[in-house]
């Protein structure tokens, strides 16, 4: 199975006569698990309890939860006596400072952050029986959302993945193929020019030379090794773990194997097939940066 690290999710839930609490879930790539909350002032010594159900379910990734809480009469606004005396006080203080009185207006008053504030009339004992109850069953089932968009997400950028690697082995294979082929034709004009620029030799100094040349060519190792790096990046694709890690490392090492393929190409077809390689892994490292 495999999950996106790019995802969204919202849930709302009614709460009778009382108003709406609603969830939204939306992360992004990241190396780790980062979390970032923004929670009414009510339920915000619960985030230790929230954090522990999204652990649960999700292992890497940025992501930001916010709840939301909704009223749903006028008369659960109400005034923050706090903050209208702080901000008293800081107004006594500048008339002070400046020597005359400052001018209020109703309406500055009510846009003046948190100075009028949602649901302050809930206590404690809602907040344990009904609101922390109900808010908490809603994240989850924010989070069952929000774990199949990942899923969604994630098969179909396995679906991407699983036929870039197929291109791969394609790849491999036909330079299995082709690679003796070429060869051949290397020897061939290897033999033509020393005809051409009549040099005389016997046969067992020509065989040494060639065989020298094989050796600096040889890629055998290195297609064996994009084979099995490729079989083995198939095997995690399938597993249930998380494997963003363990597939960027693998593409770090097919990354050097088509390095060394295009190093000791000999012929253009041969450096063809090798910077396409290179393309198909590069785009592969580009979308694991978006698999948990």
């Amino acid at each position: 199975m495999v999950y996106s690290m790019t995802s969204y999710a919202t849930y709302t839930v009614e709460i009778a006569d009382r108003g709406s609490l609603t969830w939204e879930i939306k992360s992004v790539n990241h190396r780790f698990l980062e979390l970032s909350w923004r929670l009414p002032e009510f339920l915000r010594s619960k985030e230790l309890n929230y954090r522990e159900e999204v652990k649960r379910l999700v292992n890497r990734g940025k992501v930001d939860l916010s709840l939301r809480w909704s009223p749903s009469t006028a008369e659960s606004f109400e005034l923050n006596s706090k903050a209208l005396n702080n901000l008293k006080s800081v107004a006594e203080k500048l008339e002070k400072q400046w020597g005359r009185e400052l001018s209020w207006q109703g309406d500055t008053l009510l846009q003046w952050p948190g100075l009028i504030t949602e649901g302050a009339a809930i206590d404690s004992h809602e907040i344990d029986d009904i609101f922390y109850e109900t808010s908490l069953n809603s994240l989850r089932q924010t989070l069952e959302l929000f774990i199949q968009s990942r899923q969604d997400e994630g098969n179909s950028l396995a679906k991407g993945m699983q036929d870039k690697v197929n291109k791969i082995v394609e790849n491999v294979d036909i330079l299995k193929i082709k690679i003796p082929d070429w060869q051949k034709r290397l020897f061939d004009k290897f033999s033509t020019k020393l005809k051409d620029i009549e040099i005389s030799g016997d046969a067992d100094r020509v065989a040494q030379e060639w065989a020298f040349i094989l050796q600096k060519l040889d890629v055998a190792e290195e297609l064996d090794r994009l084979y099995v790096h490729a079989h083995q990046f198939q095997k995690i694709l399938a597993n249930n773990d998380p494997k963003g890690r363990k597939l960027d490392f693998l593409l770090q090492e097919m990354n050097r194997e088509a390095n060394t393929l295009a190093s000791k190409s000999s012929v253009l077809e041969q450096t063809d097939i090798a910077m396409e390689l290179k393309l198909l892994v590069e785009q592969l490292r580009e979308q694991i940066q978006n698999i948990e």
